[in-house]
């Protein structure tokens, strides 16, 4: 009882500690000055007054126990090899591995062996993602030397160790596509670089985008990649019929863009900057689909003259976004996008502009920031929220969400791509923008009295999900990264979940009725 009890008031604490101004943002950690070059502390120990550097297209991870992680990226003095953890509930960082110093080279070690001295060494601009036990990947980007690399790597949390687990130790290889739709351990994607298109599936399995083009495969079980789509030897984009699936469509060779996301079928999501092209991948029918975007390459815009302004499907054109690495998805799919780099006449300008992609009415909404290039930051003071706080115009800054649904983003590049951001932010979203009310709404949006109740709550694994005054038709169970643990059709006022074999920590239990949609939390301790 005691036990349960203090869970409750950490889980009670931790909303207050995210509290603020639905549609704001908070400057939370880190420098407000550009270029600024780190305070490290102690190896290990977190501490109020540790900061990474700034830092420009670093790997991102957000763990189990929903702290945030970065790796490496360019800094002012360099590419940086180090390992950072962020606790949102402290607000504190921990500098976790690497040197500290500039252009640090890699330790490969033995291959498939973690050792305490195994490093990645100083890079930028790679693919990075999290498998469904935790353990944090990362594959090629730019090394220390400014040339691209094609090794596999994974970092446990627990052993604070780095394994080797694939690839090569020299750099500017071409890789090994083998044939298409067969595994094989000779098999490797080719270095890669200016290009993080990553996701992982709901299975486990790690995916990446190459600059070719071509879509890969790695089953952590086996250790082995697969070429699954694309021409390694075309990287023409072949775009079919807008809104049509067809299995001869593909993105083409590419390079500048980070902007992923993965919806909760499984569906993968990647958005090319130049046009605003977003793609959608169906993992069931091995076929992509061309959904939106302007294939002539114009740079017209249009935003609207509000912000969250009703506007017709099609009639909102946001500015091309190049490497915009920071973006999230919310609890209702929107596909959410902040700042980038606008390549046009005359010349290339970033941006701050905060906009998603609604992809049930298949329209971008300007949600917030500015519509104009290399617009700068309003701080505020430290910890508070308020109105008139915004981050500069940036490019490459990382992406972060934490347990209650906030949007985070660090660092990035200035508005002349020279100079890094070191400041950490929160944005909490304003649901009346989004018409995403996590606590019950109606098809018509005008919330009615429904009772649904999740007991026990927290719970061992086992809990029941009660409906008083409709029957419920979907269930189903969302972690803390947007993984669609339990996906349930059924038709009862009463049913039983068990999921005792899942991890500890926090869900979201999405309800459905034939007029409702409500969204509880469930704690499993």
């Amino acid at each position: 009882m005691q036990k349960s009890l203090l869970l409750i008031l950490l889980f009670i604490s931790s909303f207050k500690t995210y509290s603020q101004v639905l549609g704001e943002w908070v400057w939370k950690s880190g420098s407000n000055t550009l270029n600024y070059l780190g305070d490290f502390g102690t190896q290990g120990i977190p501490s109020p007054t540790n900061k990474p550097p700034g830092l420009y297209e670093a790997a991102e991870w957000t763990d189990q126990n929903g702290n945030f992680w970065l790796y490496g990226g360019g800094a002012s003095y360099g590419w940086a090899g180090d390992l950072w953890k962020y606790n949102p509930s402290t607000n504190e960082w921990t500098w976790m591995k690497g040197q500290g110093i500039p252009a640090q080279k890699p330790t490969y070690g033995i291959i498939g062996t973690p050792s305490i001295n195994n490093i990645p060494g100083a890079r930028s601009t790679s693919y990075s993602w999290v498998d469904n036990n935790g353990d944090f990947w990362l594959f090629g980007g730019i090394n220390y030397s400014g040339s691209p690399t094609n090794d596999l790597w994974k970092y446990n949390i627990s052993s604070n160790m780095w394994t080797w687990m694939k690839g090569d130790s020299i750099q500017n290889q071409p890789g090994n596509y083998g044939v298409k739709g067969v595994e094989d351990p000779l098999n490797n994607p080719p270095s890669s670089f200016e290009i993080g298109i990553s996701w992982t599936a709901n299975n486990g399995d790690l995916w990446l985008l190459d600059n070719n083009g071509c879509l890969w495969k790695y089953k952590i079980n086996t250790n082995n990649w697969t070429w699954i789509k694309g021409n390694n030897t075309n990287s023409n984009a072949v775009f079919g019929v807008k809104g049509i699936p067809n299995i001869n469509n593909t993105p083409g060779g590419t390079y500048f863009d980070f902007t992923r996301w993965k919806d909760n079928s499984g569906n993968f999501w990647y958005l090319q900057g130049i046009g605003m092209i977003l793609w959608k991948y169906d993992l069931n029918t091995n076929m992509w689909t061309y959904l939106s975007g302007n294939t002539s390459y114009t740079p017209i815009h249009n935003y609207g003259n509000n912000i969250c302004e009703p506007n017709s499907p099609g009639t909102i054109k946001p500015y091309h976004h190049l490497e915009s690495r920071a973006c999230w998805i919310d609890a209702c799919e929107n596909l959410w996008l902040m700042g980038g780099a606008w390549h046009g006449a005359p010349s290339s300008h970033s941006l701050n502009d905060l906009i998603y992609y609604d992809i049930h009415n298949n329209q971008w909404v300007w949600a917030d920031n500015d519509t104009i290039a290399n617009a700068p930051s309003n701080y505020g003071i430290q910890g508070v929220s308020n109105s008139n706080n915004v981050p500069a115009s940036r490019t490459g800054s990382l992406p972060f969400k934490d347990l209650s649904g906030n949007l985070w983003l660090f660092g990035g590049n200035d508005d002349d791509f020279h100079d890094v951001y070191g400041d950490l932010w929160m944005y909490t979203i304003d649901t009346t923008c989004t018409n995403c009310n996590l606590i019950t709404k109606t098809s018509n949006n005008k919330t009615k009295n429904i009772e649904i109740t999740i007991f026990p709550n927290p719970s061992n694994g086992k809990f029941t999900i009660n409906s008083k005054t409709e029957p419920i038709t979907e269930i189903n169970v969302i972690d803390i990264f947007g993984e669609k643990n339990i996906d349930l059709k059924v038709w009862t006022n009463e049913y039983i979940i068990d999921m005792g074999s899942n991890s500890k920590g926090i869900y979201n239990v999405l309800i459905k009725t034939a007029k409702h949609t409500v969204t509880k939390r469930i704690v499993l301790q």
